[in-house]
């Protein structure tokens, strides 16, 4: 009937004869695969056939009123927009069809508009590819694919790879997605998401449960919000696999609760036949009768039986039920715990990468100015051998002239040549020495910073597993006297049962004795006022402990603080080495002819590394005086912490 409905439309249409071929074709292996394996076989498949526009009218017409095809692939058959909105029109009509498959379409804008308003109308489809299309190029569609998402309830499988989306039209996808309850897994692989689009999936878990499958290989997504948002994929797939196991449970209790109906109408219908039998045979005997009498009263115990049993069952199931709703609501609040605690996490591991990255480039400027250094003293020496060149030049012009004019002053001439370069290379000898010490100084430099900055970070790592440590030592005792304190509180509670229950048994059996009941019913009001009055001093003592706690979390938040301010104190000591550095340079640049000048200088630059030096001494000495008080104030906590659980388990021992 398809094939020949479509036949009929080609002819109607003056469709392309070769596209007619291709679509009969995969009619008759779609109606050969539906006899082999029934209702399985129920697609249509045109992969990788070139379909025009008569052809693809022909078939949307016929696909409008078909009501047996459920899966329609039209993978790289060259759609395009004007085929997109062909097929989107039909799927408006059809109910039948749960899968479309158009990857390697070009599909653009106006394709992508076109299919969120069929997805905003359509309730049966569930799966759509959609690899290989351009949906990314305008903002335009994508909004109104996430629009569509928002309201559909239908789309469990979306597929967008390499669809060319950018931060904000995948940040648009995120907030349609904040208010699906339906799509199960996205494929936005190897698409443009970046920081901003990757923030806004990480936003979208915070309002959606179902979503428990989505791969962003290909995003350039930073690794702290990838790690944040597998964790929310892993909190969605635990919660989908026990609402699966939920349901099954569930399942199975109406399968057997159906089953015990099915045996319960059995028994009647057995019992009525054997009513119908006994009245038939009530006119031959009287016994006969009254066995079939007591046949009667049996049954309808066994019923009454029967129903007991089942509303039974129902109590109980009406219970379990309770009691899943319960612990789902309780691993979830754990699984939020746990996912906000790894994205704090995450954003102090990418602040302290941050500031290894600046403490690199840092590092790196510091090997330029030393490259810049040796560059210098590198022109400083080709200065000194010109200038050597040029006075023995002019020595031996004069030598010519004195010969010339007067013999008998050469050997005097000669001696003060000698005692001239004899200075000179003195002074240039006395200048490297000075370049080599102010070299090896600045190295050692150097070396301090490295390894002040090195011991810094360890002890900044030291300090940050400590307080972690402490957290979680101060949880895990919150939690372990919570519990002790909640134990506490149902004794005291049954104890107050007990006396209660004592009491009314006294007043049912001693109804005599007034007198003396009437004084041990003050004996146990004021033991009931002196466990009120422990339970007060609990709860007193409970809110304590947790003023302690934030106290402590006060304090955490302070060296915190004063680690920050090293941090600050390390970059005033870089910028001060890097201020040195250019006097250094200015100096050479501006050396004048007199040698007392650049001894001037040097001195000069002795004393700034002398300060320096100093500076560095200072601001180690206070290192060392906060860190020493900061192990005071861990120490301080700890013996805080240790009071606070000495003070408890006394209280706890006094209760007991």
């Amino acid at each position: 009937m398809f094939a020949q409905q479509f036949e009929a439309e080609c002819n109607v249409l003056g469709a392309c004869e070769s596209a007619v071929s291709t679509i009969k074709g995969a009619l008759r292996a779609a109606s050969i695969k539906r006899e082999k394996e029934g209702a399985n076989g129920n697609e249509l498949v045109l992969q990788g056939h070139c379909i025009d526009g008569k052809a693809l009218t022909a078939l949307c017409s016929v696909l409008s009123k078909d009501v047996v095809m459920t899966r329609l692939c039209l993978a790289d058959t060259f759609l395009g927009d004007d085929g997109a909105i062909l097929i989107s029109g039909v799927l408006k009509k059809n109910t039948t069809i749960n899968t479309l498959d158009l990857r390697g379409n070009n599909i653009r804008s106006d394709g992508a508009i076109a299919l969120a308003q069929m997805l905003k109308m359509n309730s049966s489809l569930k799966n759509l590819m959609l690899e290989w299309n351009c949906l990314g190029i305008w903002e335009t569609g994508i909004k109104a694919l996430a629009d569509a998402l928002s309201v559909n309830d239908a789309l469990e499988v979306l597929d967008l790879r390499n669809c060319k989306l950018s931060p904000q039209g995948v940040n648009m996808l995120s907030l349609g997605l904040k208010s699906n309850k339906s799509l199960l897994r996205l494929d936005l692989r190897w698409n443009n998401a970046g920081l901003v689009g990757g923030r806004g999936l990480l936003q979208c878990f915070k309002s959606n449960h179902t979503l428990f499958e989505l791969l962003l290989t290909g995003n350039e997504i930073p690794e702290d919000l990838l790690r944040a948002i597998e964790s929310c994929i892993e909190r969605n797939a635990s919660r989908h696999k026990t609402e699966e196991q939920s349901k099954m449970n569930s399942d199975f209790l109406t399968n057997t609760f159906q089953h015990l109906a099915a045996s319960h109408q059995n028994t009647i219908e057995t019992l009525s036949t054997k009513l119908e039998l006994s009245k038939e045979n009530a006119a031959d005997t009287s016994g006969k009768l009254a066995a079939v009498l007591k046949d009667l009263k049996d049954a309808n115990e066994a019923k009454q039986k029967l129903e007991t049993h089942v509303e039974e069952f129902e109590y109980v199931k009406t219970e379990f039920q309770k009691q899943i709703s319960g612990l789902q609501r309780e691993l979830f609040e754990e699984k939020e715990k746990i996912s906000s605690l790894e994205y704090e996490n995450s954003k102090a591991h990418a602040s302290y990468q941050v500031r290894l990255k600046d403490m690199e480039s840092a590092g790196k400027e510091l090997d330029l100015q030393v490259s810049v250094l040796k560059k210098d003293k590198a022109l400083l020496l080709d200065e000194l051998d010109k200038a050597k060149r040029r006075e023995h030049e002019r020595m031996e012009l004069n030598a010519e002239k004195t010969n010339r004019a007067e013999q008998t002053h050469q050997k005097r001439l000669a001696e003060l040549e000698a005692d001239k370069e004899r200075e000179l290379l003195e002074r240039c000898r006395l200048f490297e020495d000075r370049i080599r010490e102010i070299e090896v100084s600045k190295s050692r430099l150097v070396e301090q910073l490295d390894r002040s900055k090195s011991d810094f970070m360890l002890e900044k790592h030291k300090l940050l597993d400590s307080i972690s440590e402490t957290e979680v030592k101060i949880r895990n005792d919150e939690a372990k006297r919570r519990q002790a304190l909640e134990l506490e509180l149902q004794s005291f509670r049954a104890l107050k049962d007990k006396m209660q229950e004592e009491l009314a048994a006294q007043i049912s059996l001693h109804s005599a004795s007034l007198r003396d009941h009437e004084a041990e019913v003050h004996n146990l009001c004021q033991a009931k006022m002196s466990l009120n009055d422990q339970l007060s001093k609990l709860e007193h003592r409970h809110s304590k402990t947790v003023s302690e706690l934030r106290s402590i979390q006060s304090e955490h938040e302070t060296t915190m603080k004063t680690v920050k301010q090293c941090d600050e104190r390390n970059h005033s000591l870089e910028k001060r080495l890097d201020k040195s550095l250019e006097e250094i340079d200015h100096l050479k640049r501006n050396r004048g002819k007199d040698h007392d000048a650049y001894e001037k200088a040097i001195n000069e630059r002795d004393a700034i590394i002398a300060k320096l030096r100093e500076d560095l001494k200072r601001i180690e000495d206070e290192m060392d005086e906060e860190r020493e008080q900061q192990d005071l104030r861990m120490k301080e906590i700890s013996l805080q912490i240790a009071a606070v659980l000495a003070q408890r388990q006394k209280s706890a021992r006094r209760s007991k």
